[in-house]
């Protein structure tokens, strides 16, 4: 069953290349809306990669709701911000090690990951669970998660899609739109992504930074105790 989930996972990695192969073609293509969507449709695919390699090390349990989670565009995008975490750039990881020498190892990670696993679990995968449940008081989560598990990063994605319309049928929005920048950060985004799970499926050495951590908040998640990540 392992090998199952592990050879589901590298036949979605090698999409989420394909994709970006893809989207390196178009780099010099205006405009630019249509990199961007394969760029985030590649990091979409690579999240869903993630997931399978968690189920694959025991970290979630395999279940018709992790099931849905991997159609779910939410979903994957809570994922690629862990992802995006797990694989900063050249300036993000110097500033980290450099913190780290200055005021010794974090304990915790950055809200915006924290949020992005709390919700994925209690206000996704949990709510599609059968049994009926509610907060006390509803959690305060962090505003990137938030913009994720709205929706909202999502609409982005289709406008590089779409023409849009305004209430009295005016357009609103068009893929024209896009910047070359904003096309360039997603296609770099997926890349480190692609670099950091290709890492883990071959099983070999990664330069993943906070995955021992992430992998232990995932099964603190999924475990028998209902936890909540602290940020």
């Amino acid at each position: 069953m392992k090998q199952t989930f592990l050879n589901s996972a590298k036949r979605c990695y090698q999409n989420a290349r394909r994709l970006l192969d893809e989207a390196e073609l178009l780099e010099y293509e205006e405009p630019p809306a249509t990199r961007l969507y394969l760029s985030m449709i590649a990091q979409e695919e690579l999240g869903k990669a993630f997931l399978l390699h968690l189920v694959a090390v025991d970290a979630l349990p395999w279940t018709p709701q992790l099931l849905r989670a991997t159609r779910n565009h939410q979903c994957k995008q809570l994922v690629v911000i862990i992802l995006d975490h797990m694989a900063p750039d050249l300036d993000e990881f110097l500033r980290r090690m450099n913190a780290s020498l200055l005021d010794g190892p974090r304990l915790y990670l950055p809200a915006a990951v924290a949020d992005s696993m709390n919700i994925l679990y209690h206000e996704k995968i949990r709510r599609w669970e059968p049994e009926t449940w509610s907060w006390a008081e509803d959690p305060e989560y962090d505003r990137a998660a938030m913009y994720v598990a709205d929706g909202k990063l999502d609409r982005e994605k289709q406008r590089a899609l779409y023409v849009e319309l305004g209430r009295t049928g005016e357009v609103s929005a068009t893929p024209d739109d896009v910047t070359r920048t904003q096309a360039d950060e997603e296609y770099e985004r997926a890349r480190r992504i692609e670099s950091c799970v290709g890492d883990l499926l071959e099983g070999g050495p990664n330069s993943a930074c906070d995955y021992e951590r992430v992998l232990a908040c995932f099964r603190a998640l999924f475990g028998k105790e209902r936890v909540f990540i602290k940020t």
